[in-house]
C-alpha cells in the first residue's frame, strides 16, 4: 500500500539504509556508528515535534525514529556489535568490509526496520478506524441500560469482532452490527 511504502522509506532513511537519490549508482554504506549518518535522526525528531497536529504523519515519523534508534543500538540488535570500530569517517578510520556491512544491514532490516514499518501501518489503520469505532460504540451504548451489567457484557462481546475488523482496516456495516445487538438483547429479555 501507499502508506506502507512511505513509512518504509522514512524508516530506511532514519536507519541509514536508504539509497541516495543523488547517487543511485553507488552502493548503500551502512554505518550505524557514524555521526555523519546519525544527523538525520535529529532532523526527524524536530520534524516529528512540529508534526503533532498531523497525527498520521506523526505516527510515520515516530516509527522512523524508532527504526533509526534501533538500527544504531546493539542492545536492540546485537548483530551491530560486529560493526563496532568500523565507522569509516576519518582519514585513518577503516570502513567495514562490504559483505559484513551487508549481512548486518540485512539483520537490521528484518529485526528492526520491518517491524517498525508494520507497527506504523497498524497504528495508522487503527487511527483511521477510530471514528467508525467511536460511532459504533456510542450507538451500541444507547441500546442498553447502563445499570444492566449483563446487557453491557453482551454488547461488548458483540462489538469485539467488528472493532478488531475496523482496526485492521476492514469495512464494518455499523447498522448490521447494531441490528445484531438489538436482536441478541431482545432474545435475552424473552
Amino acid at each position: 500500500s501507499e502508506i506502507h511504502a512511505i513509512t518504509r522509506h522514512f524508516c530506511f532513511v532514519a536507519a541509514g539504509l536508504a539509497p541516495r537519490s543523488s547517487r543511485p549508482d553507488r552502493p548503500i554504506l551502512f554505518r550505524p556508528f557514524s555521526s555523519r549518518d546519525a544527523h538525520i535522526m535529529l532532523q526527524l525528531k524536530r520534524t516529528a515535534e512540529v508534526a503533532s497536529v498531523y497525527p498520521q504523519m506523526k505516527i510515520v515519523l515516530d516509527s522512523a525514529l524508532s527504526a533509526g534508534k534501533g538500527a544504531r543500538d546493539p542492545k536492540q540488535c546485537p548483530a551491530l556489535l560486529r560493526l563496532k570500530g568500523f565507522d569509516g569517517e576519518g582519514k585513518y578510520s577503516q570502513a567495514a568490509p562490504p559483505q559484513l556491512a551487508k549481512e548486518v544491514s540485512d539483520v537490521v532490516i528484518s529485526s528492526v526496520v520491518e517491524p517498525a514499518v508494520e507497527r506504523s501501518v497498524e497504528r495508522i489503520k487503527a487511527f483511521k478506524a477510530s471514528s467508525t469505532i467511536t460511532a459504533l460504540r456510542q450507538q451500541a451504548a444507547q441500546l442498553c441500560n447502563d445499570s444492566d451489567e449483563e446487557a453491557g457484557k453482551i454488547v461488548r462481546a458483540l462489538l469485539h469482532k467488528p472493532t478488531m475488523k475496523a482496526r485492521e482496516g476492514g469495512d464494518v456495516d455499523i447498522q448490521q452490527v447494531l441490528d445484531r445487538i438489538k436482536l441478541e438483547l431482545s432474545n435475552r429479555q424473552r
